[in-house]
C-alpha cells in the first residue's frame, strides 16, 4: 500500500467514528427531548388518563389481531394437513408409495 492509501483509510476511518458519536450524541438528545416532554405531560392528571386509556385500547387491539393470527394460523395448518392426507390416500390408491 502506498502512503496515500494508508492516510486515506485513517481519514476514512476517522470520519466514520465522528459520524459515529454524532448519531449517539443525536439520540441520546432526542431520547432526553422525549422524557422532558413526557414528564410535562404525566404532570396533569387529565392527560395520564388519557394516556392510559389510548395505550390500553392499543395493548388491547394488538392482542385481538394476534389472536386473529394465531387462529388464522391453525385453519392454515389443519387445511395443509388435510389436503397432504388426500394426497398421499390418493397415492396409494394408484400404486404409488
Amino acid at each position: 500500500m502506498t502512503s496515500k492509501t494508508i492516510h486515506n483509510k485513517k481519514q476514512n476511518n476517522h470520519k466514520n467514528r465522528l459520524g459515529k458519536i454524532a448519531a449517539e450524541v443525536a439520540g441520546a438528545a432526542v431520547v432526553a427531548g422525549v422524557a422532558v416532554a413526557a414528564t410535562m405531560v404525566l404532570k396533569d392528571e387529565k392527560n395520564r388518563k388519557k394516556i392510559n386509556k389510548a395505550l390500553t385500547n392499543a395493548k388491547n387491539e394488538v392482542t385481538d389481531y394476534v389472536d386473529m393470527l394465531k387462529t388464522e394460523s391453525k385453519e392454515e395448518d389443519y387445511m395443509a394437513k388435510k389436503t397432504t392426507e388426500k394426497i398421499i390416500k390418493g397415492g396409494e390408491k394408484n400404486g404409488i408409495n
